[in-house]
């Protein structure tokens, strides 16, 4: 039952899609310097 659950996941989440790269590059950001990125 899990399994169906996991392959559902990224049609309905906002964190794959059009906003990965967006994700990936705000989490870079991050990385190289935690004050560069909104705490929103």
């Amino acid at each position: 039952m899990q399994n169906g659950a996991m392959k559902a996941w990224p049609d309905s989440s906002y964190l794959t899609g059009t906003n990965q790269s967006y994700i990936e590059q705000l989490y870079e950001y991050f990385l190289t310097d935690p004050g560069s990125v909104e705490d929103s």
